[in-house]
């Protein structure tokens, strides 16, 4: 009699695990990466468009608007807190949750290249500049390969630091 092996299935982690794995991270690398994963996730979602002067916004179409700070809150914490009347969720909205608030401010430094000012975000005893701080293509929904490409080096370069 020939027995059928289950093949091991890989579980999905939970909301709750998703926003703890964030709050954790210390670096700026892990902080990034988690968000370009987020980002990556929003991209592909039907239910989301990248828009990089928005943190989170749901519009009228039912869409929601996010940029890469926002696809973690889309991601992690948009079933935690409420929309204010504009259908908005600022990262003031989640003041006191394990410096959540400090890391999604270093993600919106990040995404234009500033790691100086996202040090400081996440460091308050930051002072000065970066050498890793550089310019960042602007991301755009029908090229964004020049985007993720500066984030690719990015992140790298953050990792090789130590950051």
């Amino acid at each position: 009699m020939l027995v059928k092996k289950k093949r091991p299935t890989k579980k999905m982690p939970t909301i709750a695990q998703l926003r703890m794995a964030f709050e954790k991270a210390n670096k700026l690398s892990v902080i990034l990466e988690i968000a370009l994963h987020d980002m990556q996730k929003a991209e592909l979602s039907p239910n989301h468009k990248i828009c990089m002067s928005t943190w989170y916004r749901v519009m009228h179409d039912g869409i929601c608007r996010v940029c890469l700070a926002g696809s973690v809150i889309a991601a992690r914490y948009s079933r935690l807190v409420k929309c204010d009347r504009l259908g908005c969720i600022y990262p003031d909205l989640l003041r006191g949750i394990d410096e959540c608030e400090d890391k999604l401010y270093a993600l919106n430094e990040l995404r234009m290249g500033c790691v100086s000012s996202a040090l400081r975000a996440i460091n308050k005893r930051w002072l000065g500049p970066h050498e890793l701080d550089r310019p960042i293509s602007d991301y755009n929904e029908h090229c964004p390969g020049y985007w993720w490409g500066d984030m690719g080096s990015l992140l790298g370069d953050l990792r090789a630091a130590g950051l």
